[in-house]
């Protein structure tokens, strides 16, 4: 058949050798191979990768399909999940591996109840928070996995993204072992689980498998345990505030104020997915809720309700089904000393209107706590006796100024430095910052030594603006503290405890300063095991230098020293060497003591629960550190005395960081007002009246230092701190009071004082130099002139040494009765002092006879042979 439409030309080929007249026309099959051949390559491999990657998936598939039907094939029935046997209970033990303290599954509550039994309120409740998407997924929810895998690796934290189905699959079935296959068999189960069962029976299983805190496993058994009453009758604040336990149900419950900030958080998340109005969450919110508690008992309650904490993070919430076997650190001995002396000294405590007290103690070389007390009474019910006072951020008081000194100590500033406790104004975005020492008193230029020995306020308030409060705060950081991370709120205040820290935390950092800056991370178990023996976890030390070697020893050596304690202290131990650290909050809200030898530390604190003040001088000294001496002499009894290590040769390129007080500059002082003579007149001034005098110039160390560089070079201009203003005034006003010190207002002496015209004369005219004298009176007079323009303050009438009279005002004239006066010669002394304290002094001889009876008494009288001598002396009558 002709063709209709001209054919395409073939392309010739190099084997081809004759013309196209005779080439035949190429077949279908044919020009589709030749397409072939010749089409890009990329698209010839693009092709194949397609069929490579559909066999792929296809395998993965089956692969798929095989991996979930032999993880599925393990799914109970539902009779064995309704029905299955509770699992093996936990046991927890002290460090010896022998005293059991407390099995967590022996008293365990728990009771089945049917979905129709349970408050919608609950049902609504758990899904708002725990799974939102609950009635939408089959099994697992794809994005909040993605979400949670984002973060656990952008931050190397573990943040759950498993549904309801998930959760219960982990407590009931799979465990809580973190490992890939774990996951893979729960998220394959929990599809399983989903196709098998309706959503209300998924949801009927997880709430009577979760744990509620204690002894509660299911919502049936903490419905009656904590409000006695069924779950079918709990109110929507009930409802929310137990549906906010099951994530971290034994830490929650031991933490009522985070129970209930979660507990509101439930309701906005009602609703916000719908399931209840704005004002019913409002209305819940303020629903009073009281809480009945089923306590189990136990050995260091609070010690194990810690360690539960710490597993339920580790393990999982379910671990006290699984049957493992806890050692902790625990040295039950030592426990068994800290309750006692903490019930011994409650009786002092209530006297000062304190109710409360707890005690840490710690094994400084490996960070292992000994012994924990929470509270005075883990069982009463008055004022929250399950509450671990330990582990709850307290303000420390004073006892927190040794980070601040450690801090300055590794920064160029050493214990001998020199620094002011004078009262001062600290300028602050605020206003003036004005602390106040607890005695309401100063003590002048000191040492950090004896600032900190004395736990003085506003040296360590220095101390802090001096290396900077950012510094401090990573010191704190370095040491573990965990409750000092939102920066802006501190200020200067935090040089006294103005940051809340937990006793834990706090007595961590004290065991790290007597292991001479090396931390040792707490530590509270030291194995566990599964119920085949298998070791789970086993602790390891992870020490590590966290703040500078010898900046500590430098504060070992300030804080074992007693005399640095002024005298008798709560904190000294007889023939043991301690170091320790009292503090006390404004208005005694809490009082501390830190003690601490290079093998042990121990912590206390006392006060009331709620926050309320004690009485007036409830201070650390007192009331918390007779319970941390007791205890501390215990533990310490027959072991040896252990001696810190001394701390180097600090570097002090200037005399203020060697402890030198000012500096000294020699002045000329009048010898007898002691005031300074003027530098115009001293060369002409009278030589017997000068006397050299060392005084001091009174300048506060950020006169003398760059206080980010305290080695460094010296400021060229001080005044450019923003402080030194202040700071020289305060110090300028003490210095106006100290005789030694130059300021401002030194007295200076008139130049004139010494000068002839200022100084008094006087002549004796009766009786004359050598005169007889027989009567039994006789007059003094003699003729006095005080000075020009100056006035006569006293004459003193003197007979061997002896002052018979003295005038202060006219007439200068005095009669003397001789009844004591004994035959022979005697010498008359007449001083003069005018108002400008120069004297004068005139003598003459005379004798005396009783028993004559001449009437010429002034025989052989010669005024001219008076003895007359300007003295110019000054009158000091206390010292003379």
């Amino acid at each position: 058949m002709p063709h209709d439409r001209p054919q395409p030309k073939a392309k010739p080929v190099a084997s081809q050798k004759k013309s196209s007249t005779n080439l035949k026309p190429l077949s279908k099959s044919e020009v589709k191979a030749d397409k072939k051949k010749h089409q890009p390559r990329w698209k010839r491999w693009g092709k194949r990768l397609l069929l490579v990657g559909a066999i792929g998936l296809g395998v993965a598939l089956l692969a798929g399909v095989a991996v979930f039907a032999w993880f599925a094939k393990d799914l109970p029935s539902p009779d064995q999940l309704e029905n299955r046997v509770i699992a093996e209970s936990t046991k927890i033990y002290d460090r010896t591996g022998e005293h059991l303290l407390y099995e967590t599954g022996k008293d365990v509550r728990r009771t089945y109840t049917k979905i129709e039994d349970i408050s919608p309120y609950m049902i609504q409740a758990t899904v708002a928070l725990e799974d939102k998407n609950f009635y939408n997924h089959r099994g697992f929810d794809p994005i909040a996995l993605m979400r949670s895998a984002g973060i656990n690796v952008a931050t190397d934290r573990q943040v759950g993204g498993s549904t309801i189905t998930q959760q219960f699959v982990k407590l009931a079935i799979v465990g809580q072992e973190r490992t890939y296959s774990r996951k893979i068999k729960e998220l394959i189960l929990s599809i399983e689980l989903e196709r098998k069962y309706s959503k209300d029976q998924i949801l009927e299983f997880y709430l009577n498998e979760a744990g509620y805190g204690g002894i509660n496993l299911g919502v049936a058994a903490a419905s009656q345990s904590y409000f006695d009453k069924p779950p079918k009758d709990l109110t929507l604040a009930e409802a929310a505030l137990l549906a906010a336990i099951p994530q971290k149900p034994n830490r929650v419950t031991q933490d009522q104020e985070a129970l209930f900030t979660r507990k509101d958080y439930t309701l906005d998340r009602m609703a916000e997915e719908g399931y209840i109005t704005e004002d019913q969450a409002a209305a819940a919110k303020l629903d009073p809720i009281e809480l009945k508690r089923t306590i189990a008992k136990k050995d260091a309650p609070h010690f194990v309700d810690h360690v539960i904490a710490q597993l339920e993070d580790d393990f999982g919430s379910n671990f006290i089904n699984q049957g493992l076997r806890v050692t902790t650190t625990l040295d039950y001995g030592k426990q068994a000393i800290a309750e006692e002396v903490i019930a011994n000294g409650m009786e002092k405590v209530e006297r000062y209107g304190g109710s409360n007290a707890a005690l840490v103690s710690l094994d400084t070389h490996t960070g292992q706590v000994l012994a924990m007390v929470g509270s005075k009474n883990y069982y009463a019910e008055d004022y929250d006796g399950q509450v671990n006072v330990a582990t709850s951020p307290r303000q420390p008081g004073s006892s927190f100024k040794p980070i601040v000194y450690t801090t300055a100590f590794a920064n160029g500033y050493n214990p001998n430095a020199v620094i002011f406790d004078v009262e001062t104004d600290f300028p602050t975005e605020t206003g003036n910052y004005h602390p106040r020492n607890f005695s309401l008193g100063s003590s002048g230029p000191l040492t950090m030594r004896r600032a900190l020995g004395q736990s003085l306020n506003i040296p360590a308030v220095k101390t802090l603006y001096l290396v900077g409060k950012d510094k401090v705060l990573d010191t704190a950081d370095s040491l573990g503290y965990t409750t000092l991370g939102d920066r802006d709120r501190f200020g200067l205040a935090l040089a006294l405890g103005g940051g809340e820290v937990k006793l834990l935390e706090h007595t961590s950092a004290f065991a790290t300063f007597a292991r001479e800056g090396e931390r040792h991370p707490v530590a509270t178990v030291l194995k566990v095991e599964d119920r085949q023996g298998n070791v789970l976890y086993e602790w390891s030390d992870a020490a590590s230098q966290v703040v500078d070697k010898a900046a500590v020893q430098q504060l070992n050596s300030v804080l074992s020293d007693q005399s640095a304690r002024a005298g008798f202290s709560a904190l000294n131990i007889s023939g043991k060497t301690i170091a320790g650290k009292t503090g006390t909050t404004n208005d005694f809200h809490d009082a501390w003591t830190e003690m601490y030898t290079p093998s042990f530390a121990t912590g206390v604190w006392v006060g009331n629960n709620d926050n309320t003040a004690m009485d007036y001088l409830a201070d650390g000294v007192i009331i918390a550190a007779p319970i941390a001496n007791e205890y501390t002499s215990r533990i310490l009894e027959g072991l040896p005395d252990e001696k810190f290590n001394a701390p180097p040769t600090a570097q002090a390129n200037k005399p203020v960081l060697r402890g030198e007080i000012g500096e000294k500059v020699e002045k000329y002082v009048d010898k007898g007002t002691q005031h300074i003579i003027p530098d115009d007149c001293v060369d002409s001034y009278p030589a017997e009246f000068k006397v050299k005098k060392e005084f001091k110039e009174a300048h506060e160390i950020l006169h003398y230092l760059r206080k980010e560089d305290p080695l460094g070079s010296a400021p060229a201009n001080p005044a450019d701190d923003p402080m030194y203003e202040s700071w020289e005034k305060a110090v300028e006003l003490w210095a106006e009071g100290q005789a030694d010190y130059l300021t401002e207002k030194t007295e200076y002496e008139d130049c004139t004082l010494r000068s002839p015209d200022q100084s008094p004369t006087l002549t004796i005219t009766s009786p004359t130099d050598g005169a007889k004298l027989t009567s039994k009176t006789f007059s003094i007079t003699a003729r006095i002139h005080a000075g020009t323009n100056r006035n006569v303050k006293k004459v003193e009438y003197i007979i061997d040494s002896t002052v018979v009279d003295t005038k202060t005002s006219d007439p200068f004239t005095s009669t003397y009765l001789p009844t004591t006066l004994t035959t022979g010669s005697h010498t008359l002394t007449i001083r003069v002092t005018n108002d400008r304290d120069n004297v004068a002094e005139a003598s003459v001889s005379f004798s005396y006879s009783a028993g004559s009876t001449n009437s010429n008494s002034n025989t052989n009288s010669n005024s001219n042979s008076n003895s007359n001598k300007n003295t110019n002396k000054s009158n000091k009558n206390d010292d003379d």
